[in-house]
């Protein structure tokens, strides 16, 4: 087990969150008062980074329950280094992939919005593991947002989260009908 508790650390500053903005109420003026369009916001699911500062993979499901992505939608991916006491965005510029079919999205990063931080990439491999190898799960399960700031347009400008990461052990299982891997408790 001490290599998979060794390799936590290593990957932890991979892994990052996923925040989604929608409007959910534009603004308008009634009686010439205007009234600030309204949004919410929701921390959503978890991704890995592939390509440093550059590409981030996640579950299709993640951009919206399943279903087409709003294309008004706004993303950001917050990356916590260290499991520390501050969070750092990245704006999602682009989705290079979508696919619904095998739940998988890979979104395009701008540059970080703190200058010096940087998102490393975790190695990925694409060679069926046997089974019953032992892997590591790390994601952000239990997210809260407890303040959040954003600008007329909907867009992040800070806010007050708790991302910890989180890290279970688990083993490889293949059934006839799909690869699998489990994580245990």
């Amino acid at each position: 087990m001490s290599d998979l508790v060794a390799a936590v650390p290593k990957l932890r500053d991979s892994v990052v969150a996923i925040l989604r903005i929608r409007l959910t109420r534009p603004e308008t003026v009634k009686k010439g008062k205007a009234r600030p369009a309204q949004f919410e916001a929701a921390l959503g699911g978890t991704g890995f980074c592939v390509v440093r500062d550059r590409y981030v993979v996640t579950a299709f499901h993640v951009l919206n329950g399943g279903g087409a992505r709003n294309p008004k939608d706004r993303f950001y991916v917050f990356v916590v280094p260290e499991n520390g006491e501050h969070a750092f965005h990245f704006p999602v510029t682009g989705f290079a992939v979508e696919r619904p079919d095998v739940d998988i999205a890979i979104l395009e990063l701008g540059p970080c919005a703190k200058a010096g931080v940087s998102l490393p990439a975790t190695p990925v491999s694409f060679t069926p593991q046997p089974d019953g190898t032992r892997v590591i799960t790390l994601g952000f399960p239990a997210p809260e947002i407890t303040g959040l700031n954003l600008d007329a347009g909907g867009n992040f400008i800070g806010g007050q989260f708790f991302l910890k990461s989180h890290a279970n052990e688990g083993i490889c299982r293949r059934s006839t009908l799909s690869p699998a891997c489990s994580s245990t408790s």
